[in-house]
């Protein structure tokens, strides 16, 4: 187990940890900022991806420090209708979210609406309640999140202006969930349906922008596949991209995204230096949003849908993937 996010100077404990980080108090970092300045720098969010032949799940809860912000969403793909809840807070006060990457909660409750994901090191639960156009949104979903089911990818990062970021991803893992929504009731079983973790914790620079792609489904020879890529990243080594095979970690390097922004609903091709990852991703549908707040910004576009081409693991052969489901991401913020 890798003590904390700091060493023993107090300094940012940069690289790459396959163990538990065991403590993600961001307020033990002490630079030369006030309490309450470092208090709405820090940003911290889980997101639950679900990824299955019928629907597609995003649910996030975030703490930006000015501003806490919650979705969910489901993509109903045979009848191309989603439902979709968004809220917000100011100043968070209604985001809680743990000092803890494998176990705590992100819950939000604000009215009638409520988003939780509780978590623990042998499987976790997201658990939705919201008012949606024509209804309700609920969702009932549980996943192993386990070492045997996936192994983490966790790293601390430098950030721009001496800061750090940590982040705790995990794809493919085995799911299962219900889904009542105005468009019907889904059910989504194992062997069908994937869960992905985002957790991020740290100290963004104020003006911040990336792509990002998460995914998770089987091969064409059966095996269980997911990946997870950003871009730009700040550190040349130290990365959040990686992909996962049958639960295995594989990291691989940069990644390239080539997409129309004008255009964000057509293909786009995504890909690594290292040749790991070769895919075109096939929108089908998106949640995008703008906020303006005075210093807080965010354009963000989250389109959803399939994904075909070729993996390939550093150890074994290339694997096929033909219309795996998963999501990209377009976000740039002022936070």
């Amino acid at each position: 187990m890798n003590p904390g996010l700091f060493d023993a100077t107090g300094k940012p404990a940069f690289g790459a940890y396959g163990g538990e980080i065991a403590d993600l108090n961001l307020q033990a970092w002490k630079p030369a900022w006030p309490w309450a300045l470092r208090r709405l720098r820090a940003k911290r969010w889980r997101f639950v991806g679900l990824y299955a032949p019928s629907v597609i799940v995003g649910a996030a809860v975030v703490d930006s420090g000015y501003v806490g912000t919650a979705f969910v969403y489901a993509w109903d793909r045979e009848s191309k209708r989603l439902a979709e809840f968004k809220a917000m807070s100011p100043l968070a006060r209604a985001m809680r979210i743990s000092d803890h990457a494998t176990h705590g909660e992100a819950r939000v409750v604000i009215g009638d609406a409520e988003v939780s994901i509780h978590y623990t090191e042998q499987g976790d639960r997201l658990e939705v309640d919201v008012p949606v156009a024509g209804g309700r949104l609920m969702i009932e979903a549980s996943f192993d999140s386990s070492r045997s089911a996936g192994e983490p990818h966790q790293i601390v990062s430098p950030t721009p202006g001496g800061r750090f970021a940590f982040t705790h991803k995990i794809a493919a893992l085995p799911a299962e969930a219900t889904v009542r929504a105005p468009f019907g009731e889904r059910r989504l079983t194992r062997g069908q349906c994937f869960a992905a973790i985002d957790h991020t914790a740290g100290f963004h620079d104020y003006r911040w922008e990336w792509r990002w792609t998460s995914l998770g489904g089987l091969s064409r020879n059966g095996q269980r596949v997911g990946l997870n890529l950003v871009a730009p990243t700040p550190h040349p080594t130290i990365t959040e991209n990686a992909l996962w095979v049958d639960g295995r970690r594989y990291p691989v390097s940069q990644a390239n995204f080539d997409f129309d922004r004008a255009a964000i609903l057509s293909p786009w091709h995504i890909s690594t230096a290292d040749g790991a990852v070769d895919l075109v991703f096939t929108p089908e549908g998106e949640r995008a949003e703008t906020i303006e707040a005075g210093l807080v910004m965010s354009r963000f576009h989250q389109p959803f849908g399939a994904f075909s081409g070729r993996l390939k693991p550093p150890d074994g052969p290339a694997l096929e993937l033909v219309a795996v489901p998963g999501v990209c991401e377009d976000h740039a913020a002022r936070w």
